[in-house]
């Protein structure tokens, strides 16, 4: 019988789970910040696994629309080299240069795909009757400075309930974007913690939605939000908008 080996993407923001099937590349630094000043920047790129690997870099454009992340195609930068191969314990440095004007007003958001490209000469393992290829992504963020200024977030938070989901809703009028890390969303009233610890990165201009199921149907009044803010901790308490 022929060996069958399913694909199974699987988008990270960070490490791949270890297993003999998921390959060892690794990428730094996580992110990227750019300006008309620094234009240019790099990552590195390192095989720590047992086996070579490839890997495509591809830029992406980002913007958010009704609460969501959406990605589109983009020439702003150039990257060389955008197909990378690695032998075992082998790194490469992945160059970014920014080739689209800087908006003068807000920081601009993009994001830079690493995502392993499937070899069809790889070897199988041995006394795997059926194996699953985990292909590893890694999704970054880019961020452009804006020509005038400093850019400073300026985020808020709304809370409501649809149905038996809570709607947790971030927006940000400010100049750059407002990263809330490590979000512990709780009843304001029983201090039950509902779900588990969220990111989220709210573009100027942007808002993006969180969507966390209530249990046994309980619906707070308020609910607390703690974390941190570009390192620094938040905490805040937000009523409930309830549907009418």
């Amino acid at each position: 019988m022929k060996c069958l080996r399913p694909l199974a993407a699987i988008a990270l923001l960070g490490l791949a789970p270890a297993s003999w099937a998921a390959s060892g590349f690794g990428i730094s630094p996580l992110r990227l910040d750019l300006s008309a000043a620094k234009p240019m920047a790099s990552y590195v790129l390192t095989n720590s696994g047992d086996m070579p690997v490839v890997i495509q870099a591809q830029p992406r454009a980002w913007r958010q629309e009704q609460g969501r992340d959406v990605l589109g195609d983009t020439r702003a930068f150039l990257v060389n080299p955008a197909i990378v191969r690695l032998q075992p314990g082998e790194s490469q440095v992945v160059r970014v240069a920014l080739r689209a004007a800087p908006d003068r007003e807000r920081e601009t958001g993009y994001r830079m795909h690493f995502t392993e490209v499937p070899q069809a000469d790889e070897p199988a393992k041995a006394d795997a009757a059926m194996s699953v290829r985990l292909v590893k992504r890694m999704d970054l963020p880019v961020f452009v400075a804006p020509v005038a200024g400093e850019a400073r977030p300026r985020g808020a938070l709304k809370a409501s309930v649809e149905g038996s989901t809570l709607r947790l809703l971030a927006s940000n009028d400010g100049t750059g974007h407002w990263r809330l890390g490590d979000l512990v969303v709780a009843d304001a009233g029983t201090g039950s913690v509902l779900g588990n610890p969220l990111v989220i990165s709210v573009l100027p201009g942007g808002m993006r939605a969180v969507e966390i199921p209530l249990r046994n149907g309980a619906i707070p009044a308020a609910v607390t939000v703690k974390g941190d803010a570009a390192g620094e901790a938040f905490e805040a308490r937000i009523p409930v908008e309830k549907d009418r």
